[in-house]
């Protein structure tokens, strides 16, 4: 049995976001090459080992999209990256 799509993992999101920026800052800062180590949460090591998607789906929606044939709504488009940016 083949799971649904689920949304993205926003917090997954977020601690990446803040990853790039604490190393940006301590690279800038140090002018240095900085030898940062990062320790991942279990629940975020197991997200990338529990992902489950439709797989036939996906190739629908590749040949959908390759074809032109796959409705693009630019509104609901720019609505997404906004409220996504909100998260982050």
């Amino acid at each position: 049995m083949v799971a649904a799509s689920r949304p993205p993992d926003w917090r997954k999101l977020r601690a990446k976001k803040a990853l790039r920026r604490t190393s940006l800052q301590r690279s800038e800062s140090s002018g240095a090459v900085a030898q940062d180590s990062v320790e991942l949460s279990e629940g975020v090591r197991n997200a990338s080992t529990e992902a489950v998607f439709d797989a036939d789906r996906v190739a629908e929606l590749r040949e959908a999209i390759a074809n032109g044939q796959y409705p693009l709504d630019p509104k609901k488009i720019a609505e997404s990256f906004a409220s996504i940016e909100r998260l982050l």
